[in-house]
């Protein structure tokens, strides 16, 4: 009897710190989506912020990848939109939230990932050197996440 008490606190100690262990691990993103239109990006933040909601411990990081054959600065634009959508528009704590530049993908592209305390940030994974990368001209959308 006594040695079935030992194994079953043993299995409960393990369990217990496996829980643990896994919950500080981002296991994967939230959500990833290539940038479509305005009303679809929206829509997907806006779930991300319930999520985040859901689980209030928990930080956003957001990677936004630019497009291969994209503009100069419109990688920077969908960051900067983003973040006021996100902060300004939904009025989501900004302390709770992260941004990031990934690089550049085959298009727009962007991930959003719940942070548990204590974890680190996920690294953005860009497919693209930036040698490959053909900017040209100047991005000039400032609409690009704005609610009608």
């Amino acid at each position: 009897m006594r040695i079935c008490g030992i194994k079953l606190l043993s299995l409960a100690l393990f369990v217990g710190l496996a829980f643990f262990c896994t919950d500080l691990k981002a296991s994967g993103p939230v959500d990833e989506f290539a940038y479509t239109e305005p009303a679809a990006a929206m829509s997907r933040l806006d779930s991300f912020l319930g999520y985040l909601t859901d689980n209030p411990t928990y930080g956003g990081n957001v990677i936004v990848y630019g497009a291969r054959y994209g503009k100069v600065g419109e990688l920077e634009s969908h960051i900067r939109q983003i973040r006021e959508y996100l902060i300004d528009y939904r009025k989501f704590d900004s302390s709770r939230l992260t941004f990031q530049n990934g690089g550049y993908r085959d298009k727009i592209w962007i991930e959003v990932w719940g942070v548990p305390p204590g974890a680190d940030l996920q690294k953005p994974s860009p497919h693209l050197p930036a040698k490959d990368v053909k900017l040209k001209g100047t991005f000039r959308s400032k609409t690009l996440y704005k609610c009608c």
